[in-house]
């Protein structure tokens, strides 16, 4: 810093904010020590949005607090007017930054290239795969807008389809800035784009909200700066039933090197060590395998992905192994959609053309579902194709996948039946006298079961430190009313909870709250509605009984008045 701004003359050098949790610290340290020679000025434009301008206004909000839509809606409010980018200048100095300065040459010079990397040249598929620099950037944005983005919001989930038709591959360029986010967001909001010549956001609401996750990564590792090794929801870090030792070692292994023996899981992860990328339904895919069947903590895979991905963010990374690992703010459920790991749901690849390009040994089989599961193929089948498994094709490394899946839901349950008895623990102890504070330590709510989360400061508007309500996923609060003892612990712990927890107002339990006593109300008219026309009912029987007793007959039990039914 200190030869470049002594080559060119300056007194001020530019730079782009950094966002990682250790960011201000290191840049700080690098503005100290050139202090004498210029001063390092850091401006926003790596992100649209700066994080802490965005509070979340919960009373206001019908979303779960954690999951995108609240998010955009503070953004656009308090995140103030998006700058557009400005043209490159026509011509700017160049300082040599060479050896004289003391910079090396080379990797080689710095040592980071071994003789091993120098034999396999590992890198040869990434080179292949990308042109990273800005024109390659410039280029992948033109040809995804022009052709590309109107195809996004029906083909964005399939993997088999070559980029950019379905995919915008620009994820490398942002992370890396070769291309603003900026650009990309006023050109979706301002140009015509498409065959129909509709402004971008509009041709695509899905990914013009792509934008606006990754601003909310980077929002949710501003709040949480623990985000990448701490769970979000605190009491998953109780979570007895992870793989530890040379099990987990082995594990994770297979899964790194695509032979867990589920071409669904491999070609994905076969893919990302060539190119270092992968498509968002295999990274999908792979960490769910990863955290639910494998049974490995998320961090692993976490590291991993950082280690491997030519798009590596620590924001984006973290939020989703977090929400993989089902303690982020936003649970994933791949299972109850169709990207389940073990084949049985294909909707990214329908006839395998993915699994046949990345795992070529598969790829005589026939198109479909069986080179998804070829364990359930036929000897005769598996020979045409020249498979043999746990051969020229791993065997599954897991055979009973619903006792896996059983070992994670117990595993998650356990911590939450814990928060549960805890709540009827204290219920129980307490009387109305006790309580003179509300306190943010139950993390599971004894009336819908969701999970809480405590607001961090600056999150919301209005909530810092008050228990929220987030997304819990259907399984997990069934899972739960169905545990014997929980359904009457929780009610045992009701009207505690009321009192005693300082849970946040949202726009939603508002609106519970509202249809109850609407409920209430309607009971209460209903039990007067009742007790009026039971009484004209009474008396109109009572007037057909004497006129059929003059008639010399008695009227069918069930003769009232449909009207009144």
């Amino acid at each position: 810093m200190r030869a470049a701004c002594g080559g060119v003359g300056a007194t001020r050098a530019f730079a782009s904010r950094r966002y990682e949790p250790t960011a201000d610290a290191d840049d700080e340290e690098t503005a100290a020590s050139v202090r004498d020679a210029c001063e390092i000025v850091r401006l926003p434009g790596y992100l649209l949005f700066e994080p802490e301008k965005i509070q979340i206004d919960l009373r206001r909000e019908k979303y779960f607090f954690g999951t995108l839509m609240p998010f955009v809606h503070a953004a656009e409010k308090l995140g103030g007017k998006v700058g557009a980018p400005r043209a490159a200048p026509a011509s700017a100095r160049v300082v040599d930054l060479g050896p004289e300065h003391g910079f090396a040459a080379s990797l080689e010079e710095l040592g980071i290239v071994s003789d091993v990397d120098k034999r396999l040249d590992w890198a040869a598929g990434i080179r292949a795969e990308w042109t990273m620099s800005e024109s390659g950037a410039a280029s992948t944005w033109e040809h995804f807008a022009s052709v590309g983005l109107e195809k996004f919001e029906d083909d964005h989930g399939r993997a088999d389809i070559v980029a950019p038709a379905a995919v915008s591959t620009l994820s490398p360029y942002l992370r890396h800035g070769q291309i603003s986010p900026r650009q990309i967001y006023h050109e979706l909001a301002t140009k015509k784009m498409g065959s129909d010549g509709v402004e971008g956001k509009k041709l695509s609401r899905v990914f013009w909200h792509r934008l606006y996750r990754r601003e909310f990564a980077y929002w949710q590792l501003h709040n949480w700066p623990e985000l990448p090794s701490k769970s979000v929801r605190g009491h998953y870090e109780n979570r007895k039933a992870w793989l530890e030792g040379d099990e987990a070692a082995v594990a994770l292994h297979r899964w790194q090197t695509g032979t867990t023996g589920f071409p669904t899981v491999d070609a994905g992860m076969r893919r990302l060590w060539a190119t270092g990328w992968m498509h968002q339904s295999e990274r999908m895919i792979a960490a769910t395998f990863l955290v639910d069947y494998c049974g490995v903590h998320w961090t692993h895979g976490a590291d991993w992905f950082l280690d491997t991905l030519v798009d590596a963010d620590l924001a984006i990374n973290s939020m989703m192994w977090q929400n993989a690992g089902k303690s982020g703010l936003d649970q994933w459920d791949v299972f109850a959609g169709s990207l389940t790991p073990d084949g049985s749901s294909r909707a990214h690849d329908p006839e395998g053309e993915s699994i046949a390009r990345w795992i070529p040994e598969l790829a005589a089989l026939p198109k479909g579902h069986l080179r998804h599961r070829p364990w359930e193929a036929s000897a005769k089948q598996l020979d045409a194709a020249g498979v043999e498994l746990g051969s020229t094709y791993p065997t599954r490394m897991i055979t009973d996948l619903e006792g896996a899946r059983r070992r994670m839901l117990d595993d998650v349950n356990a911590l939450r039946v814990d928060e549960i008895n805890k709540a009827a623990t204290r219920a129980n102890a307490a009387s109305a006298a006790d309580v003179d504070a509300r306190s943010s330590d139950v993390f599971v709510d004894v009336r819908s079961a969701n999970d809480f989360v405590v607001a961090p400061p600056g999150a919301t508007k209005d909530h810092a430190g008050a228990l929220v309500p987030v997304s819990t996923r259907k399984e997990f609060k069934t899972e739960l009313k169905s545990t014997k003892g929980a359904q009457a612990a929780m009610q045992s712990a009701y009207a505690w909870a009321d009192r005693a927890l300082a849970v946040a107002e949202t726009a939603a339990s508002a609106d519970a709250a509202k249809a109850k006593a609407q409920k209430r109300a309607q009971r209460a008219h209903g039990h007067s509605h009742a007790a009026s026309t039971d009484a004209s009912r009474s008396l109109r029987r009572e007037a057909r009984e004497i006129n059929a007793a003059h008639a010399g007959r008695r009227p069918a039990a069930d003769d009232d008045d449909d009207d009144d039914a």
